[in-house]
């Protein structure tokens, strides 16, 4: 396993990656036996759950080759074929193309009836976030958005116009939210839960341009 150490934090903290990388935060004051006495405290949960991802991990690979010759557009499996014929779509970047142009017009319109102002909309290939709104009201979306529903891309647009008004997540930040999106526990929640399948997606598909029709 592949362990990372990173000083100068408040608090200790441990997180796996995955099945094969653990990050470890400490105060800058931990040497290298008390970062070692650490790693002894939580062997056992440390193992359990590499155990659990590594599971996990082969579960998710096995459910992507049982999808080989497909693609995931905007929710929908569809064969590399079909694509073409019924959607004109021939490799990844008409995908990237289609889901821009989506994203341009969710934000659009729904900036006019939030009634909020952004400065530009960028894609990103970020694996970290679905949707992100800088200080200055840029909109950043991540590329993973084109396996996604519709539905749940309305909902990541509308989350980021919100936070041109609250750059938090307060209550207020919700209640906004939720006046123009009213199912919104549902759509975050499909993202959560899909997260992992939309970042191998991305992986797999960044380095393979063209589909194989």
């Amino acid at each position: 396993m592949q362990i990372k150490i990173t000083k100068g934090t408040k608090r200790v903290n441990l997180r796996l990656i995955d099945s094969q990388t653990l990050h470890v935060s400490v105060p800058s004051y931990y040497g290298q036996k008390d970062c070692d006495m650490l790693l002894r405290r939580y062997r056992e949960w440390i193992d359990s759950n590499s155990e659990y991802l590594r599971a996990k991990e082969a579960k998710e690979a096995q459910e992507l080759r049982d999808r080989d010759g497909e693609i995931l557009y905007f929710g929908k499996w569809l064969s590399m074929s079909k694509l073409a014929k019924e959607h004109n779509v021939h490799n990844i970047n008409d995908m990237y193309a289609e889901l821009e142009a989506l994203l341009r017009h969710f934000c659009t319109s729904w900036a006019e009836q939030m009634q909020v102002s952004y400065t530009s909309i960028q894609l990103s290939k970020a694996q970290s976030f679905f949707g992100i709104c800088t200080f200055d009201n840029r909109l950043r979306f991540s590329r993973m958005l084109v396996f996604a529903p519709k539905e749940c891309i309305m909902y990541v647009v509308i989350h980021e116009l919100a936070h041109i008004r609250y750059k938090n997540h307060s209550k207020a930040f919700w209640a906004f939210v939720e006046r123009f999106c009213a199912e919104y526990k549902q759509y975050r929640a499909l993202l959560r839960h899909n997260a992992w399948l939309y970042k191998a997606l991305l992986r797999r598909h960044s380095t393979c341009l063209d589909f194989a029709i």
